[in-house]
């Protein structure tokens, strides 16, 4: 079996065991389309099938094109995987831990150690959702935003 068909056949499967009502892919190889699947249905009312032109809704695509970004600079050699996310963003120098993660804000001791590019890009830096939003990560926005600066300079 081929990587492609093995594709095809995944979504298949997601799709006849109900865990997906339709998905597709197109795979892309050395300038052209190597496949195209559609599988399933665009509207589950209608039982309309979902076509290779059905237009989707694609949400929060902002972690893949930063990684994608962030793994070309790493290609041409401008940081390293394992290289501290404080020189771009020195105000994450200092951060603190909290001790478990109910206990109050002034039950935090120092980081044992700063994060790396490595952590913000398999999504480990310690952050969660809500925090990105506001508050302490902030800093990890503006530390992503500055870094996508540089990848489009």
């Amino acid at each position: 079996m081929t990587r492609e068909d093995a594709i095809a056949n995944a979504i298949r499967q997601s799709v006849d065991t109900g865990q997906l009502a339709s998905a597709a892919d197109l795979v892309w190889r050395q300038g052209g389309i190597l496949q195209t699947v559609a599988v399933g249905r665009r509207d589950l009312t209608t039982a309309l099938p979902i076509e290779r032109d059905t237009i989707f809704r694609i949400a929060s695509m902002t972690k893949p094109v930063t990684t994608v970004a962030a793994l070309t600079l790493l290609d041409k050699g401008r940081f390293e995987l394992d290289e501290p996310i404080t020189g771009c963003a020195p105000e994450l120098a200092r951060l603190r831990v909290l001790r478990h993660p109910e206990c109050p804000l002034d039950q935090a001791d120092d980081a044992k150690r700063p994060i790396t590019f490595r952590d913000l890009l398999t999504h480990r830096s310690g952050q969660e959702l809500h925090q990105l939003a506001g508050g302490i990560g902030l800093g990890v926005w503006s530390a992503i935003a500055r870094f996508h600066a540089i990848a489009t300079s």
